[in-house]
């Protein structure tokens, strides 16, 4: 049988042609199968550019250099529960996953090698060749001098509050906020493009001294993004005097968002393939639906609601 997707007839005289265009019904059939059609042709030449994509990226120099040498060093962090904890957590089985991809013929788990880094000492570990890549929390673009990969999780940023604060109200205000972080940048961006709300910024130098601030009023409010709200509002410490367990950090998280920082692979800029096998490992993971599953895995939560003032 003869398929066409359009059926013709002749243009009566002063009749005005109409093009309709729905995916619904018998009318929208053929539009179903040529978008179908479409689709498909896409993934296809998809699937080519990455077949020839991988195995250029595989047989760089940067990637050889990793294979004589028989181990991927990646910088990961220890202090954020979920993302990198006594190495384990989304970033160590993200290493782990890039590593097996560049060693293949080497046992899992015997492919990796996990250097701990911090927000100060990821970037000189990179600079010095310490470690081959960073999956440490690091921000899109935080750093012209590296290279990075497609996001691999999104942490957004809210607003906290002491908790006898009884509305968020920003408007002439004192915000607090850590120096030279990401939620810093955020706030800042925030703040700029909002003069009339005359909000004032302080800034301090670790995230303790800025939570006590704003629970001793200090600040009405502060910026903190979502996986170290979880990690202060989790903190537990004992009293040395009556050894009794108390909670250190009592503060109240807002819905409010400033905004997201987005979390990347990073590497040299010397090494591009690291990234481009990064992104396809990523490109993979996303597609399968396995990102996902380690999200939940780690108790990492993406849909966080998000509020205006």
């Amino acid at each position: 049988m003869k398929t066409t997707l359009f059926k013709h007839r002749p243009k009566r005289p002063g009749e005005k042609r109409k093009l309709s265009f729905t995916l619904t019904g018998q009318e929208g059939k053929p539009w179903r199968i040529a978008l179908m059609g479409a689709a498909a042709l896409l993934l296809v030449l998809l699937i080519v550019a990455l077949s020839r994509v991988e195995p250029n990226a595989l047989g760089s120099a940067e990637v050889r250099t990793i294979q004589d040498r028989g181990v991927l060093r990646v910088g990961v962090r220890d202090d954020i529960p979920g993302m990198g904890f006594a190495q384990t957590g989304l970033e160590a089985e993200l290493g782990d996953i890039l590593a097996q991809r560049l060693l293949p013929d080497i046992p899992a788990g015997n492919s990796v090698k996990y250097v701990t880094v911090d927000s100060m000492t990821i970037g000189p570990k990179i600079a010095q060749g310490a470690i081959d890549v960073a999956i440490a929390m690091m921000p899109q673009g935080a750093q012209p001098k590296f290279l990075y990969s497609q996001p691999y999780y999104s942490d957004p940023c809210y607003f906290i509050t002491s908790v006898t604060t009884q509305r968020l109200v920003l408007q002439g205000i004192r915000a607090g906020c850590v120096q030279n972080t990401p939620s810093a940048t955020l706030l800042e961006s925030y703040v700029a493009a909002r003069p009339s709300a005359n909000i004032t910024i302080v800034k301090y130098a670790s995230y303790p001294d800025m939570i006590e601030a704003v629970m001793e009023s200090n600040v009405e409010v502060a910026v903190m993004t979502q996986l170290y709200i979880e990690k202060y509002q989790a903190e537990t410490d004992v009293n040395p005097d009556t050894l009794v367990p108390f909670m250190p950090y009592i503060f109240r998280a807002s819905a409010v968002s400033p905004g997201t920082v987005n979390y990347c692979i990073a590497c040299p800029t010397d090494t591009p393939a690291l990234i481009t096998v990064a992104d396809l490992v990523l490109d993979e993971l996303q597609q399968s639906g396995q990102l996902q599953s380690m999200y939940t895995k780690y108790g990492l939560v993406q849909d966080y609601a998000h509020e205006e003032e």
